[in-house]
C-alpha cells in the first residue's frame, strides 16, 4: 500500500577505560505506516492517513564511580516528524489525523547505585519538551517530566524483590475551544513485587522464576490517556522459563 521504505541507522560509542567513562551517540530515520484501527475503526478512523516519518538522534555519557557501585549517565535527544499520526479533536469527536511538522526534544538523567551487594537504588528523570509546529501547541499525551524511584533487594540467592515509585506530570490533551487548553493531571503511582527461582538452569534444562507484582499500591485514580481511567490496586503473577 505504501511501497518500499528504507530506514537507516548508525550509532557509535567510545569507551575510556582508566577513566570509566563511555560516550554514546546515534542517528537514524523512522517510518510508521498507518494502523488498521488509524485507518477504519468506526469513529476515529481516518483513510487519508499518509505514514508516519521521523529523523532522530541522541548523544550521552555513562560513568561509573567508587569501583562501579554508583553508575549515572546523562543522553540529549532530539526528534523531528513528517505527518506524525496524533489523535485530535474534530468536532467534538477523536479522529487519527496527520500533524505536518512536529518535533521532541529533551533529556535523560539515570543513575543506579549498589548501596550495599544486595541493594541497588535506581533514581531517572526524563524532561521532554514537544510541539505541534504547525500550530504551536504542544503534543498529545506526551508527559513534560517524568521519574522514578526504585529499589531492589536480594535477601537471599533465589529471591529478589523490589518497589518502585513513578510520578507523571501532566499531559496536554488538545483545545477545546479558542479560550483555554485541555490537560490531563499528572499522577504518582507506587508498584512492589519481585521474582522467586523455583529451578536453577543446568544444562539444557531452563531454570523457572515464580514473579509476582502488585501495581498502584495506593490505589491512584488517574488516566494514562485522558478519558481511560487506569486500574486500581491489581495482582500480576506467573511463571518465566529462562534457557
Amino acid at each position: 500500500m505504501f511501497g518500499t521504505e528504507t530506514t537507516p541507522r548508525v550509532g557509535a560509542a567510545y569507551l575510556l577505560k582508566e577513566w570509566g567513562t563511555k560516550l554514546r551517540g546515534s542517528w537514524g530515520e523512522g517510518f510508521r505506516a498507518p494502523t488498521f484501527n488509524d485507518l477504519f475503526f468506526p469513529g476515529f478512523g481516518n483513510a487519508t492517513l499518509r505514514p508516519e516519518e521521523s529523523e532522530s538522534w541522541d548523544a550521552g555519557i555513562e560513568q561509573k564511580l567508587w569501583g562501579n557501585r554508583f553508575r549515572p549517565g546523562f543522553t540529549y535527544f532530539s526528534n523531528n516528524f513528517r505527518d506524525l499520526i496524533q489523535t485530535v479533536r474534530v468536532g467534538g469527536e477523536s479522529r487519527a489525523e496527520n500533524v505536518a511538522k512536529a518535533r521532541s526534544r529533551g533529556v535523560e538523567v539515570t543513575s543506579e547505585a549498589d548501596v550495599l551487594d544486595s541493594l541497588l537504588v535506581t533514581v531517572n528523570y526524563t524532561f521532554t519538551d514537544t510541539q505541534n509546529i504547525t500550530d504551536g501547541v504542544p503534543l498529545r499525551r506526551f508527559a513534560r517530566h517524568r521519574s522514578s524511584f526504585g529499589v531492589s533487594w536480594d535477601p537471599v540467592r533465589a529471591l529478589n524483590l523490589f518497589v518502585q515509585a513513578n510520578v507523571v506530570s501532566s499531559q496536554f490533551e488538545g483545545v477545546p475551544s479558542s479560550r483555554n487548553r485541555r490537560f490531563n493531571p499528572g499522577y504518582h503511582r507506587l508498584d512492589a513485587g519481585g521474582m522467586y527461582r523455583l529451578v536453577e538452569k543446568k544444562g539444557a534444562f531452563p531454570g523457572l522464576d515464580l514473579t509476582f507484582r502488585i501495581q498502584n499500591l495506593t490505589d491512584e485514580r488517574y488516566s494514562e490517556a485522558f478519558g481511560f481511567r487506569a486500574l486500581g490496586t491489581n495482582f500480576l503473577a506467573g511463571l518465566r522459563m529462562t534457557y
